[in-house]
């Protein structure tokens, strides 16, 4: 019986020293994550969300300078403050001026406009079929666009 016993303990002895050298706990939490499609899309959210507004709980913030074109070297001194950081260690991950979301070369664009304006305003769409000229006066360029 001791024998037994004895033998089930080095029995057990071996699995146990087997089990914790071959490293048993998960240090890789990417590993013990669980996937579906929605969470795959949530995480496609949380990443543009974070590319929009920084990483952390704060988000985003607006600093104001009195003139418009004292944003872009207040924008440059804050990317400096960064300048050769890793992006989670940044403290501002998005700097943007109001003239980085605003479309360039305005004025060229709506004069563009209209002479599309012009042209489809033209006699040439008479000739169309009204289901098609209604399609394309649909698509018309409005008539006050402003930069």
């Amino acid at each position: 019986m001791i024998a037994g016993a004895a033998s089930l303990f080095l029995i057990v002895g071996l699995v146990v020293v087997r089990f914790l050298l071959n490293d048993p706990i998960e240090a890789n939490m990417r590993n013990l994550r669980s996937y579906s499609p929605a969470l795959a899309q949530e995480s496609a959210w949380m990443d543009k969300f974070d590319k929009a507004f920084g990483h952390g709980i704060s988000g985003g913030f607006a600093i104001a300078v009195a003139h418009r074109q004292d944003a872009p070297a207040m924008a440059e001194r804050l990317r400096q403050a960064d300048a050769g950081k890793a992006e989670r260690s940044r403290l501002f991950s998005n700097v943007v001026t109001i003239d980085d979301v605003l479309p360039k070369d305005q004025q060229e664009k709506l004069l563009v406009l209209a002479d599309i304006r012009r042209l489809m305003d033209g006699k040439g769409l008479r000739a169309l079929p009204d289901e098609d000229r209604r399609r394309i006066l649909d698509l018309r360029p409005p008539d006050n666009c402003a930069p």
